[in-house]
């Protein structure tokens, strides 16, 4: 089931933790009240989704980003429109409890730890009982529905918790950006993203999307320095990159080694 929708959370994470450096709380809170706001809205919108799968649950989640952008630029008295809610370049006390520092390695190290968290929760989900629950959806979810599990209720769960993570991730960014605004909350690209990494590295694997990622987000980063002489070619060889492997290589990188790895009969 591919969620067109995360990257909401991800920008309700990061707005949160915004709101909050304005109102004068720490910002640390934003990570656990990021997830929580991300979580509770996962849950009202997954309860009415969760009944779809394949492309319909992809088109209802994308039509949700959209949504939640109008939105946040609507209400502008708010959340400042187009132009986004600015964190305090300095904010005092510096150090942990507002997430600010003057150089770059706390950040980094922020972000390290963010990630082995959320890939510590993962595995840990893989490997429990939970987990084979979601393998056995995953692989036919009649059949898993005919042995006893609660298919809708497996997959809400999942929805819920899959999106409060996502809401970590904003709650970084913003205070490493100091800027958060609907476009890089919401936006389109920003929404494709996830999918491109994880079709990439290995979909079905928990380093999949990260492997993408290491891969893809540099690649961007070089492509845009040529955006003068050719406005938009990054978007052009994220979509070839794109077609390749859902046409060559549907299991990506990770599916191609283990592939290659299997001994010859």
């Amino acid at each position: 089931m591919w969620s067109l929708g995360h990257t909401a959370f991800f920008g309700i994470g990061a707005y949160v933790t915004a709101f909050f450096t304005q109102w004068g709380v720490p910002a640390v809170l934003g990570f656990p009240a990021g997830f929580v706001v991300a979580a509770l809205l996962a849950l009202i919108l997954g309860a009415f989704i969760c009944r779809l799968s394949g492309h319909y649950f992809s088109l209802i989640t994308f039509v949700f980003t959209i949504g939640m952008e109008v939105l946040f630029k609507y209400f502008d008295q708010y959340t400042g429109g187009d132009y986004g809610i600015s964190v305090p370049l300095h904010m005092e006390p510096s150090g942990l409890i507002n997430l600010s520092w003057d150089s770059q390695m706390p950040y980094y190290f922020t972000i390290l730890i963010v990630v082995i968290v959320t890939l510590y929760i993962i595995w840990r989900i893989v490997k429990s009982g939970f987990g084979y629950q979601l393998t056995a959806i995953r692989d036919d979810s009649r059949a898993a529905k005919a042995v006893g599990i609660n298919v809708y209720r497996v997959k809400l769960i999942t929805f819920v918790v899959s999106s409060g993570l996502a809401a970590l991730a904003g709650t970084v960014y913003v205070t490493y950006y100091k800027l958060i605004d609907p476009n890089a909350a919401f936006g389109f690209n920003t929404a494709l993203n996830p999918v491109v990494h994880s079709i990439a590295g290995g979909v079905g694997n928990i380093f999949g999307g990260i492997l993408g990622a290491t891969i893809l987000v540099p690649l961007s980063s070089y492509l845009n320095s040529f955006g003068d002489q050719f406005p938009g070619l990054d978007r052009v060889v994220y979509g070839l990159i794109l077609m390749i492997f859902i046409l060559l290589l549907p299991k990506g990188i990770l599916g191609l080694l283990k592939r290659d790895k299997r001994p010859v009969e």
